[in-house]
């Protein structure tokens, strides 16, 4: 009985303390790469991601892993973004029995400049909106951006779609007459909702502010809501 006792110990606190290395240290590994990269081309075919190993964190309450990994670029044709990390979830599962699927994506960017991202944005998408931003408006500055896309059992991307982050410093000129600069502001972006948060930015000499901007899309427009003051 001694040994069975003494067997049954050891195993216990083996398993404690591998759960315990797991919950905080994590583990590191390439396995699951190949399909966060052909996520990613749902998003867009002509689209390449250059990832690092993906660390493993165990969430023992929700029997699950967060999977993280640090430093990746998202490339097209010659020109890349530098991302601060992309994070989904694994479940226990699904590793166990070796049919993981991603359902969620959360990809975080450095602070990276608007410029760049029109430009590598009109790679992806060729419509007019961008082209304007990016000839007309002459907008420099500088955004940190997170994304959280979720998909369909079948791959496809949904809808529900989360854009936020913030802008710093950006300047743009509308007209010889209009020059908007140091325009600094959060945003939360969804397929039908816009929200604009502590917004500053100075028009030509006029310096403005706002709490709070939002424009909720309804039927074919938008419904405005705000406040702006000097």
């Amino acid at each position: 009985m001694k040994i069975i006792f003494k067997i049954t110990s050891i195993f216990l606190i083996s398993i404690l303390i591998l759960l315990a290395y797991l919950s905080i240290v994590g583990i590191e590994t390439t396995k699951f790469n190949k399909q966060i990269q052909n996520k990613v081309k749902n998003i867009d075919s002509n689209l390449n991601l250059e990832l690092k190993k993906i660390k493993l964190v165990l969430n023992p309450l929700r029997l699950n892993f967060s999977a993280k990994t640090l430093g990746p670029k998202i490339v097209n044709q010659n020109k890349y973004l530098e991302l601060e990390n992309i994070k989904t979830n694994i479940s226990l599962k699904s590793l166990i029995s070796d049919e993981f699927s991603i359902q969620l994506l959360e990809i975080s960017t450095k602070s990276i400049e608007i410029s760049n991202l029109i430009n590598f944005t009109r790679l992806i998408y060729q419509v007019p909106e961008i082209i304007i931003l990016e000839k007309l408006f002459g907008i420099k500055g500088y955004i940190i951006a997170n994304i959280k896309v979720e998909f369909n059992k079948d791959g496809s991307l949904k809808e529900n779609y989360i854009f936020s982050g913030f802008l710093k410093n950006t300047k743009a000129n509308f007209s010889k007459n209009y020059d908007l600069t140091k325009l600094n502001l959060s945003f939360d972006i969804t397929k039908d909702y816009i929200n604009l948060g502590n917004l500053n930015v100075k028009l030509n000499n006029l310096n403005l502010e706002s709490k709070e901007i939002s424009a909720e899309k309804i039927k074919n427009g938008y419904l405005v809501k705000g406040n702006i003051q000097n």
